[in-house]
């Protein structure tokens, strides 16, 4: 309702609805205006609606009843991504308004501070990979605010990284889910020795939510620092703050990152389910390791995300 309330003010004050039309028309003055700047923030507060940013993320893990599958799709690849799409969109017309930078800058990093340490305190799997798809997603909602100094670069390759790993993982808790028979970290352990197929693939998704090099999430993070860095060279506002934001994230995502393997495919089983659990057939297993052969070439082949990138470039 706010992101329909924000659009009809726009299109009032400006006369348009067509975004090729609203680009020649919201110049410093049209920004300035002060129904113009109410619409942004009625269609902000839409987008960080959608893409579960603070205080609206709550949502997000309430959803995870859903099946892993589709877990993986909606919440991690695709629908939650809609937000953060928004807020590309509407980069060219409004990446020179007062609010612009503020608002994405702090709900973003904010969002992404608190998904990660909230993540750290779950103990159910999907749990812990809803709230580090949330912390994602005020990262990417964060990025466009940088935008307004160093431009956006590389925010489809952040996209296309956190949907190869993180669809892969929410497929491999639910793999572990399956052969189980319950999903707490408490009650798992030990099993990469029945299922290493499955280890391996959680082993390359991790990774690149660590950022560990080889993967797309090392280069997706590299790109991050570079532009944060440039942005604190361009002294812009909030960017040593959104530095430092990002390096506390980093961190936690390695601890994250560490935790899901160790307590999951390491060790000695600490459940009945565990003890007994089985390995996946070859289908269910199949899609996730597609996923994570993506995160390993990717990574290990730059040249082939220039192309893509350069596809994308608009």
């Amino acid at each position: 309702l706010a992101l329909l309330a924000g659009i009809l003010l726009l299109g009032a004050s400006a006369g348009t609805y067509r975004i090729s039309e609203l680009t020649g028309r919201l110049d410093a003055a049209a920004l300035a205006d002060p129904r113009v700047a109410l619409a942004l923030g009625l269609i902000l507060l839409g987008a960080f609606g959608k893409s579960a940013q603070f205080p609206f993320f709550f949502w997000l893990p309430n959803a995870m009843a859903a099946p892993t599958p589709v877990s993986a799709y909606l919440h991690s690849a695709t629908m939650v991504k809609l937000g953060v799409f928004l807020c590309a969109r509407l980069f060219s017309l409004f990446s020179g308004a007062e609010l612009w930078a503020p608002a994405l800058l702090s709900v973003g990093f904010l969002t992404m501070l608190l998904g990660s340490a909230l993540a750290l305190l779950q103990t159910d799997l999907k749990a812990m990979l809803a709230f580090s798809t949330v912390s994602q997603l005020g990262f990417l909602c964060g990025y466009y605010g940088l935008g307004a100094v160093t431009g956006v670069r590389f925010d489809f390759l952040h996209i296309l990284n956190h949907t190869l790993y993180k669809g892969a993982l929410f497929m491999i808790a639910g793999i572990v889910a399956h052969a189980a028979h319950q999903r707490d970290l408490r009650q798992l352990g030990g099993l990469f020795a029945r299922m290493p197929a499955v280890g391996v693939a959680a082993a390359v998704c991790l990774a690149s939510l660590a950022g560990v090099p080889g993967t797309t999430g090392f280069l997706s993070k590299e790109a991050a620092l570079a532009d944060l860095l440039a942005a604190v060279h361009a002294a812009s506002p909030g960017a040593v703050v959104a530095l430092g934001a990002l390096v506390v994230a980093a961190v936690l995502n390695v601890i994250f990152a560490a935790r899901f393997f160790t307590r999951v495919f390491l060790g000695a089983p600490r459940s009945d389910g565990a003890a007994h659990a089985h390995a996946p057939s070859f289908p269910l297993a199949l899609p996730p390791f597609l996923l994570a052969g993506g995160v390993l070439v990717l990574g290990l082949a730059p040249p082939l995300l220039n192309r893509l990138m350069a596809h994308w470039a608009v």
